[in-house]
């Protein structure tokens, strides 16, 4: 094409590309072809809605996926989980209902302790549902699972399960202590993720039957009641009709 024709061809493009042309969604004006301005920022809204929507998806699938079938009730519970949680488990006591769901998200340790049927799993199911609804990505792990996979024969394996326990967004480990029927090496296994989350301020829930003495005994680590409990880092609710014993420290 010489320079005449590009003199003529270059304006005619140009007029076109920039001339007025109906949206396609709202048929006001647009340019080119493309969306009115309006109509444009609701689509980009629509897709960024749509990405999270997916997001959220992916988050509450991987956490259902790790929780016991027994508590997927809660963990697949709606965003109302204090109503939810006086429907299905009305045993918990409205104190102990409102005072977990009431502790901030960021919070690196919350322990719940208590008898057996307080609640204490229930309640940390729920918590997780809430936290991943808040954009977080939550692991559950039964502590016997965890203290169990150290005498797996496939070693790759146990690795595996308690590095995604080290490194998890945030971590739910139920019934601290009872895999200290393992042995020393579950204990261990116990004290040494424990002691990784802590040192990277990873957020993580505990549940618990033990007392702080009975952890101090049956953990030969002397920092795991520590870490557990430490002041200005560490939350510490005992459920249960001891309501005087519920403590935040």
């Amino acid at each position: 094409m010489n320079e005449r024709s590009e003199a003529v061809a270059g304006p005619d493009w140009l007029s076109g590309l920039l001339a007025p042309s109906a949206c396609p969604r709202c048929k006001g004006k647009a340019r080119g072809g493309w969306m009115c301005e309006r109509c444009a920022a609701e689509a980009e809204r629509a897709a960024a809605n749509a990405a999270r929507r997916e997001d959220h998806a992916d988050r509450l699938a991987a956490y259902t996926t790790s929780v016991p079938k027994l508590y997927h009730p809660w963990a697949c519970a709606p965003e109302k989980l204090a109503e939810t949680l006086v429907v299905t488990a009305p045993q918990i006591q409205a104190r102990d209902r409102e005072a977990v769901l009431r502790v901030p998200h960021d919070v690196p340790m919350l322990v719940l302790s208590g008898h057996a049927g307080a609640g204490k799993t229930t309640l940390a199911v729920a918590r997780g549902r809430a936290l991943v609804d808040s954009g977080k990505r939550v692991l559950f792990v039964a502590a016997l699972d965890l203290g169990g996979a150290v005498r797996d024969t496939r070693l790759g394996q146990a690795c595996e399960l308690l590095g995604r326990a080290k490194r998890a967004p945030v971590l739910i480990v139920d019934d601290l202590g009872k895999e200290l029927r393992l042995g020393p090496l579950a204990a261990a296994a116990l004290v040494d993720v424990i002691s990784a989350r802590h040192a990277h301020m990873r957020p993580t829930v505990v549940t618990t039957g033990l007392r702080s003495a009975e952890i101090k005994s049956g953990y030969e680590d002397d920092g795991m009641v520590r870490r557990l409990m430490e002041k200005g880092r560490a939350t510490v609710l005992r459920l249960g009709p001891q309501a005087g014993e519920r403590s935040d420290t």
